[in-house]
């Protein structure tokens, strides 16, 4: 239709269709400020048709809108009738026609990295000549995506708003609540009124969903006083931004240790599990089984991963009592029998007991169960239950001690008449440096029945 048309130029005479007046050279909606009831003048001007403008309210007559503003702001009363106005308050020549932008809300939008989304408006507070076009970007992709990336207004729609969508992104980094802004560019439009209009950016924030966690396994389990280790490995369940340390400690190094006592973890490494050992310690204390545990703590200069919780690990050290020997006249051993030497750190070993019960064969570092046993270091016996004697079988093929330590026996034949065991010893066997040797007891004299060299 030709009101949808309007504004068009006026004919070369100066003539308009019926319905439309030639105001300043352009064919409007309605008639000129005089038919139309004007009785005033402008401050400085007159209308159209010259008349004076003295009561400064215009009455449209043609379409009953009447604007209520007195004409401040004229020089001459050349604006179209109000067509579109419905006493918006504003002066004559200006209603509708400020170009500019509407944004709602321009601060305080909020999303999650969980994929929640908040939104805003844009439109235009007036009409435009030709379309007009902004672009919209995220400061932050990696926390929050704008939808759609531009929007288009034209003189149909320029006064509907349109709807803005911000979502949240999960950037799987431990950065906590994170600022960004939605930015709206200048607008492009071959309408000079709106080119190079900047609307209003929109601030919001990203809340993190990422929780900095240690994960450690097993949680639980045993080491043992004769050298029973634990096994658990560690990881963490996100990349940080800084290096990680996390520190392992003891909450009874008398009873276990933890080895390593630190790891660290990077932007690189930090989903490979590492491991630690728990070693249990032998205290020479009959105290029953002990529980304790391996405690974490963790530091970086990245916020998120400084001062964490990590679950500990809790064990039970298994007790190994000392094994008290005494000489056959009831004297008390005067040295460390049986577990690991609480001096030395050998691993005595436990006694062994033969299929038929008649002997123990154990390893003890006293030295008062034998006149031969003059090396200072551990050695190797065979006790006979039936008749209480005590005999040395690390003993080198001239009756002497070893040279060394011997440790960790076992009885090997049903009677004890054969016993292996270990041994840093060199003098055990002539022409061998063996580190295993096999005894044999014959009567009161204990010879080399075979040996057994080792890695």
């Amino acid at each position: 239709s030709l009101e949808e048309l309007a504004p068009f130029a006026c004919a070369a005479n100066g003539l308009c269709p019926s319905g439309f007046s030639c105001v300043s050279g352009k064919c409007v909606v309605g008639a000129t400020d005089a038919s139309m009831g004007d009785s005033g003048s402008d401050a400085t001007g007159s209308d159209a048709t010259g008349s004076p403008d003295t009561s400064g309210k215009d009455t449209l007559q043609s379409d009953s809108i009447f604007d209520t503003s007195t004409d401040t702001s004229d020089v001459t009363d050349t604006a179209p009738p109000d067509v579109s106005d419905v006493k918006d308050g504003q002066p004559d020549g200006t209603d509708g026609s400020t170009p500019g932008f509407v944004v709602t809300p321009t601060s305080g939008l909020q999303v999650s990295e969980s994929g929640t989304t908040a939104t805003f408006t844009v439109a235009l507070q007036s009409a435009p000549a030709a379309d007009v076009t902004i672009s919209l970007s995220s400061s932050k992709i990696a926390e929050a995506t704008v939808s759609p990336a531009s929007l288009t207004f034209t003189a149909a729609n320029w006064g509907t708003a349109k709807t803005v969508t911000v979502t949240g992104v999960d950037d799987q980094v431990f950065d906590g609540t994170v600022a960004w802004t939605i930015s709206l560019s200048a607008a492009t439009s071959t309408d000079p009124k709106y080119s190079g209009v900047k609307p209003s950016d929109v601030t919001g924030s990203t809340i993190d969903n990422e929780k900095a966690t240690v994960n450690v396994s097993p949680t639980s389990g045993s080491t043992r006083e004769t050298a029973g280790t634990f096994t658990f490995t560690i990881e963490l369940n996100g990349s940080p931004s800084s290096n990680v340390t996390v520190n392992l400690t003891s909450s009874n190094p008398a009873e276990g240790t933890v080895s390593p006592s630190s790891m660290i973890f990077t932007s690189s490494n930090w989903s490979t599990k590492q491991t630690a050992v728990a070693t249990g310690v032998y205290d020479g204390v009959t105290d029953g089984n002990q529980s304790y545990a391996i405690n974490f703590s963790t530091t970086s200069v990245d916020a998120a991963w400084t001062g964490l919780t990590v679950t500990p690990v809790s064990l039970t050290n298994i007790d190994a009592a000392p094994i008290v020997r005494v000489t056959k006249t009831g004297t008390e051993a005067n040295g460390h029998t049986g577990g690991i030497s609480p001096t030395t750190s050998v691993l005595l070993g436990a006694p062994s007991l033969t299929t038929d019960g008649a002997r123990v064969i154990f390893s003890t570092e006293a030295s008062n169960f034998s006149t031969n046993d003059n090396n200072g270091v551990a050695d190797v016996y065979s006790w006979d239950r039936a008749t209480a004697d005590t005999m040395i079988f690390s003993g080198s093929m001239g009756g002497g001690a070893f040279n060394a330590a011997s440790f960790n026996p076992i009885a090997s034949a049903a009677d004890g008449r054969y016993s292996l065991w270990q041994t840093r010893a060199s003098s055990s066997i002539p022409a061998f440096s063996s580190k295993r040797a096999l005894r044999e007891q014959c009567g009161s004299s204990p010879r080399v029945q075979a040996a057994f060299r080792t890695t």
